[in-house]
């Protein structure tokens, strides 16, 4: 049998009472997060435009698009909203794997959830279930360490929420893992401007996910050979058989998403280990902007932000970012906003904030080294050195090996809910300060609420 068998049995037969306290916990804080960054998101490039195309489509009055309101379908509000999402790149992080574990589960479930009008206690389990599914499917993918896609993971991912949601029995659950991965597709993710697929195929696997327990539910049948095999989404994505022990090991004792955090800034996870650096330095030695000569970035060769930027040899759009999408995966950007303004959030990557010419003329003096020492650390470690020399002759050097939101330096459920508050205010229509509260409080309380559809009500302007 494909591991997919016990898989769906554990999901099925897993009620809220079965889950520990600390993967409560963990999911409250991605179903907070990641309704935060949708929030947030919603005025990003592109977000409108798929709003208004789901609009147009019209349909049943289903489940609510987060901010600009209105019901429509609950397949299209996952589109929606799950793109808003990502397109803040702020998502809930896996650093083993770098998988983005809720921004695709959390929209899909809630999108159904609504619909169906479940209590927060199904919604947790539903939500949780799907999201421990894909960071174990992330975590099994040979060769290591590996680069895990939202889009592609997040099908299955979404698909075992909504089955959970929709009380799948054995075989439909297996038949709605089977059509989500006929919808994989790793490809056409754009990571410089004017592209804004990055933040939309998270959307597609948000829709996809729902669209495969659905149809499932349906009686629909599908392959079985979901995971293992020669045709198997191992063999067939990554060329070899998955790490089925990191599938199946404690399932159901130990989850591993406890061991994810989300991201202290918008932007590519692979900067944020160097922003936390400069951050530091700046602080502990009052570092000023127009003292600074020159700033290194020493990298892992594992860096993914390195292959963006073309090596060392920082590529135009690193070193100039002509938008948004630019921005968030410009190293010396973000760390230049770091020295420049001693905080590193939303509006520094919007099309304003790219034209503060101080950090500009920073973002010059920044250039990145690899080194091959860095590399030589566990999947958890996500290090960085950065060095500030000054015109005094003066210089500077921190060393971080795990950033913001790492379990290893976390980021708190109080920070959490202070980040939701500061991300509403970049919505694309005002949000009340007592809604916005008042969703905080219920998503804390979550195990409390008879009815989850009362969540979005609050979140639209």
């Amino acid at each position: 049998m494909d591991v997919s068998g016990p898989l769906v049995n554990h999901i099925i037969k897993t009620r809220y009472e079965d889950l520990p306290l600390e993967a409560i916990a963990s999911t409250k804080q991605h179903i907070l997060h990641t309704i935060a960054t949708a929030i947030g998101g919603s005025d990003c490039p592109g977000c409108k435009m798929v709003v208004d195309l789901a609009k147009d489509w019209g349909g049943k009055s289903e489940s609510t698009i987060l901010v600009y309101g209105g019901k429509i379908p609950a397949i299209h509000a996952a589109l929606s909203n799950s793109t808003m999402a990502h397109a803040l790149d702020f998502c809930m992080n896996d650093d083993r794997t770098d998988y983005k574990s809720g921004v695709v589960v959390v929209p899909a479930s809630l999108a159904i959830g609504e619909q169906k009008g479940v209590n927060g206690k199904e919604f947790i389990t539903a939500v949780c279930l799907g999201i421990e599914l894909g960071v174990r499917i992330a975590l099994a993918i040979n060769p290591k360490p590996a680069h895990a896609l939202s889009p592609v993971i997040g099908c299955f991912a979404s698909a075992a929420a909504v089955g959970k949601i929709l009380h799948l029995e054995h075989e439909q659950m297996m038949d709605a893992l089977g059509i989500a991965y006929c919808q994989v597709c790793p490809s056409g993710i754009g990571i410089s401007s004017p592209s804004l697929t990055k933040r939309l195929t998270p959307g597609l696997a948000g829709k996809s996910g729902v669209f495969s327990a659905l149809l499932a539910g349906k009686g629909f049948k599908a392959n079985r050979n979901i995971l293992q095999g020669h045709f198997g989404y191992f063999h067939t994505y990554h060329q070899e058989e998955g790490d089925m022990e990191q599938l199946t090991k404690d399932l159901g004792k130990r989850y591993e998403m406890v061991d994810i955090g989300p991201k202290g800034y918008p932007c590519c996870r692979g900067m944020h280990a160097s922003i936390n650096a400069a951050l530091e330095l700046v602080s502990e030695h009052d570092i000023r902007p127009e003292d600074i000569v020159a700033v290194t970035v020493f990298e892992s060769d594992r860096n993914p932000i390195i292959t963006h930027g073309g090596g060392t040899d920082l590529g135009e759009k690193s070193r100039h970012p002509q938008g948004d999408v630019d921005a968030q995966f410009s190293l010396p950007w973000g760390v230049a906003t770091a020295i420049v303004k001693r905080n590193v959030f939303i509006g520094d990557f919007t099309k304003e904030g790219l034209k503060n010419q101080q950090i500009q003329q920073m973002a010059e003096r920044v250039k990145v080294e690899i080194d091959h020492r860095l590399s030589e650390t566990s999947l958890m470690s996500t290090p960085s050195i950065v060095e500030i020399r000054t015109k005094y002759g003066q210089s500077f050097s921190k060393r971080i090996d795990f950033a913001r939101g790492n379990p290893k330096n976390p980021i708190s459920i109080e920070e959490t809910m202070e980040n939701f508050r500061r991300c509403a205010t970049y919505a694309s229509m005002t949000l009340s300060k007592e809604k916005v509260e008042k969703a905080i409080e219920m998503i804390i309380d979550l195990e409390e609420v008879d009815d989850i559809s009362k969540l979005p009500k609050l979140l639209v302007a």
